[in-house]
């Protein structure tokens, strides 16, 4: 999974964010002061908004915790106390350029169009996290690059795999899956209330049906349901260990080491 701050997509809508969201800001300032000020204000504040957006484009994924790197709610509540941050330290000299002494500013004064900025940058999270999320599309996406949550597709919701078996023709919803294993000409159907459904098909096959929808194979035997992920119990001798909705653990091998690593980011 690529970083998202280093695709071209995110990087033209980051500029073109800041553009006119400093144009909306500087003629925001210049209707209540004089161009000068306006100027200055909002030239920090275009450079630094778009800087440190930027940063927690580039920082979020590294976040040790996964509820918080999954929360949207967490994000939007970062980009506005940033954006809090941020106005403090202007604001005094806006209020300097307007001829008011330093010694003269209260509490009010220093955070003084704070929740207006502040409620710039959550704009840039809702429509980061809508465009992104999506892949700028409505309402589905396949992949979730800035949460790093598992694919969310609608049509994934309603999608079924088609077993044989005595009875006849059952239809498994993928939302269902735990994991998939190879078992000689069948492959194994693990759900998450761990029941096993046989199927005659390869695990090539299978996973070559099954990426498009948040499915990854870990194993040259092992297919797993992105969505049914809980974690990973370390990493030794090149291999990972998974841990299952089902509350199975599963051994990767060293050829999908990298992938497995991008999930677990």
């Amino acid at each position: 999974m690529a970083e998202i701050h280093t695709t071209k997509n995110y990087i033209k809508f980051h500029l073109a964010f800041w553009l006119l969201a400093g144009l909306a800001l500087f003629i925001s300032g210049y209707s209540q002061s004089n161009a000068m000020v306006s100027l200055t204000r909002n030239l920090y504040l275009f450079l630094l908004g778009g800087g440190a957006t930027f940063l927690l484009i580039a920082a979020w994924p590294k976040i040790p915790f996964k509820r918080v790197r999954q929360s949207w709610l967490v994000f939007l509540a970062a980009s506005y106390l940033i954006g809090t941050l941020i106005i403090i330290p202007i604001n005094p000299v806006t209020y300097g350029q307007l001829g008011i002494d330093w010694s003269d500013l209260t509490w009010q004064h220093l955070f003084a169009g704070s929740m207006n900025f502040s409620m710039v940058l959550v704009f840039w999270g809702i429509c980061l996290i809508f465009l992104f999320e999506t892949k700028f599309k409505f309402p589905g996406s396949t992949k979730s690059p800035l949460l790093n949550l598992a694919p969310r597709e609608m049509h994934n919701q309603a999608r079924e795999i088609e077993i044989e078996n005595k009875e006849g023709t059952t239809l498994i919803p993928l939302k269902d899956i735990s994991h998939i294993k190879a078992a000689a000409d069948y492959v194994e159907i693990i759900l998450l209330d761990s029941q096993t459904h046989l199927k005659r098909a390869t695990i090539q096959s299978m996973e070559k049906q099954l990426k498009p929808y948040g499915f990854l194979q870990v194993h040259r035997s092992i297919i797993i349901n992105r969505a049914a992920l809980e974690g990973s119990e370390g990493f030794s001798k090149g291999a990972f260990t998974l841990v299952m909705g089902t509350g199975e653990r599963l051994k990767t091998s060293r050829r999908y080491k990298n992938r497995i690593e991008k999930v677990l980011a």
